[in-house]
């Protein structure tokens, strides 16, 4: 609640006419406050605290946007550590954000500034190492690139051949573990003598070859994240819901709950791109009367498009690293590419407004 109103309250100020300001408030809290993203907040999983921190991490930046300042980067590079904290695959988005700030030192017009992003980038990218190494000694990714081999790769035949010309033991005792995750017929894969060979290439290259594999076979693991989206998205959790999230609070306030098929993100994303369009544009030919305001505007795109670009690295990771529960794995990405969306949307309508009564 709290990541809500303060993400309420700065697009109060970034938003403008007053009335298109609260009318993008409403939306935001429409979408947060659904079941299927507030139920989280009573479980003790790190659904609840990303939700909660990638709220924040949006906010906190678009009040960057609004005053870009020493003090409030480093309020945004400290949200962004503490939501990477919540689930290794965040790490995704933090390197990308980190190598889109080592890119932005181009543009900053002076050291102070310049040195500020470097050292952002760099505090970043120290907490994604940190977190690698981590997952790494404890062979946490172990049972991710398991659930994968037995859920995915062992059922799909061209998948399957190029694991195996990767260093994978394909054998009867690892092919009759077909559909499996890592916790089947008592933690088989993990106890089985059998497929002891597996396990240590596993342990040693396994996350390499599924690394390798992310890009050399990006086609059949972009599918499945079309595939784990689309069925993603009309989810309301309800087994998850323990404490009747779903009687206490609404599903449609002011009839918005946010896409629920594919095709209404698609058509959100659709929005959310001809905005930006709007924005971006028009920050080129501002009048020097509206100047203040579309710079404003156009830090905030910019900020957006990265947004998103980092929401749609971190659905890709969620959505392949994992085959188990991976439907709730993916629900903040879509929190947060809905709320870049419902911002960037308010960010085309204030430029298309201004630009309206300027020339009226």
């Amino acid at each position: 609640a709290v990541s809500v109103a303060y993400l309420c309250s700065v697009v109060l100020k970034v938003i403008t006419p007053r009335w298109l300001a609260w009318m993008t408030t409403a939306v935001i809290a429409s979408l947060c406050v659904h079941p299927r993203f507030g139920l989280w907040h009573l479980e003790i999983l790190s659904e609840s605290l990303s939700l909660s921190l990638s709220i924040l991490v949006v906010a906190t930046w678009l009040q960057f946007a609004r005053v870009p300042t020493r003090r409030q980067f480093a309020y945004g590079i400290t949200a962004i550590i503490a939501w990477m904290s919540m689930r290794d695959v965040h790490i995704v988005s933090g390197l990308v954000i980190a190598g889109t700030l080592v890119i932005g030192t181009v543009t900053c017009r002076t050291w102070t500034l310049r040195r500020t992003a470097l050292i952002g980038s760099a505090m970043l990218a120290i907490f994604a190492s940190y977190v690698l190494i981590a997952q790494g000694s404890s062979n946490r990714n172990l049972y991710p690139l398991i659930n994968n081999i037995g859920k995915r790769v062992l059922q799909n035949d061209e998948l399957l051949r190029t694991f195996n010309a990767r260093g994978m033991p394909v054998d009867e005792a690892i092919q009759e573990r077909s559909g499996d995750d890592t916790w089947s017929d008592d933690q088989a894969f993990l106890r089985s003598a059998e497929l002891a060979p597996f396990r240590t290439w596993a342990e040693d290259h396994g996350q390499r070859a599924l690394l390798t594999s992310l890009v050399v076979d990006a086609t059949y693991w972009i599918d499945t994240t079309g595939d784990v989206l689309h069925s993603s998205l009309p989810l309301d959790f309800s087994e998850y819901d323990r404490h009747s999230t779903s009687e206490r609070l609404p599903t449609r306030l002011f009839w918005i709950q946010g896409p629920r098929t594919s095709a209404q993100f698609a058509v959100w994303g659709l929005a959310a791109l001809v905005s930006l369009g709007i924005v971006l544009g028009a920050s080129h030919r501002r009048e020097p009367a509206h100047e203040s305001i579309g710079n404003l505007r156009k830090r905030a795109g910019i900020v957006a498009v990265v947004g998103f670009v980092a929401a749609v690295a971190d659905l890709f990771v969620s959505a392949s690293g994992d085959s188990v529960e991976v439907q709730r794995h993916v629900l903040g990405s879509i929190l947060r590419l809905s709320l870049l969306a419902v911002v960037t949307a308010a960010l085309g309508a204030s430029t298309v407004v201004h630009l309206l009564m300027h020339h009226l």
